[in-house]
């Protein structure tokens, strides 16, 4: 049997609250709330495949060129014209990775491949309809701006060299409905 300790105190106080108190009959309300919190703090872990993206990697060690080439059926099925703004026949599309494939939902990252330019999204699809296309690389020939990314355990980081604004670092926590959450840089004490 799998013993629960939280469940277990909270219906031993919901019993106790409501045989001996005037709230016995608001306990019900509070003790669903507070069930429904315990329970989504317990939620599974979400199983990600992890993943690094950078120019050495996609570029050098030839891993978005070598990957999956998306024909005309696979653009159509990963929905490239909607993720794509600048979308062309020129282009070529790959299916990079898969990260998570269920039943009704997946994510995976679809990379465009072109002479001076190249592009990594991070796509999710739910019932096979695109919920949202996040840009996790960019390169181009100029040099003017690299967006390179490492997905570990469900943080997402995003590192962006741009030549006006400098490096920057962004993180971000990808919850179980596949959201990015960002997660607040902690600074140092000096």
């Amino acid at each position: 049997m799998n013993f629960n300790y939280p469940i277990a105190v909270m219906m031993t106080l919901h019993f106790i609250i409501t045989t001996t108190t005037t709230y016995g009959k608001y306990a019900d309300d509070i003790f669903t709330i507070i069930k429904a919190k315990f329970a989504l703090q317990q939620e599974p872990l979400l199983k990600l495949k992890s993943f690094q993206l950078t120019a050495v990697k996609l570029l050098d060690q030839n891993k978005l060129s070598e990957s999956t080439k998306l024909d005309s059926v696979g653009r159509a099925q990963y929905k490239i014209e909607q993720i794509d703004a600048f979308y062309d026949n020129s282009y070529v599309y790959h299916l990079v990775d898969t990260l998570l494939m269920e039943a009704n939902r997946q994510l995976v990252l679809i990379g465009r491949e072109y002479i001076n330019e190249n592009i990594v999204w991070m796509c999710y699809y739910s019932n096979d309809k695109l919920v949202y296309s996040k840009q996790v690389y960019y390169d181009n020939a100029e040099g003017n701006y690299l967006l390179e990314s490492k997905l570990e355990k469900q943080n997402l980081i995003l590192n962006s060299d741009d030549v006006n604004e400098g490096k920057r670092t962004v993180r971000f926590k990808i919850n179980n409905r596949l959201e990015w959450k960002p997660i607040p840089l902690v600074k140092k004490k000096q």
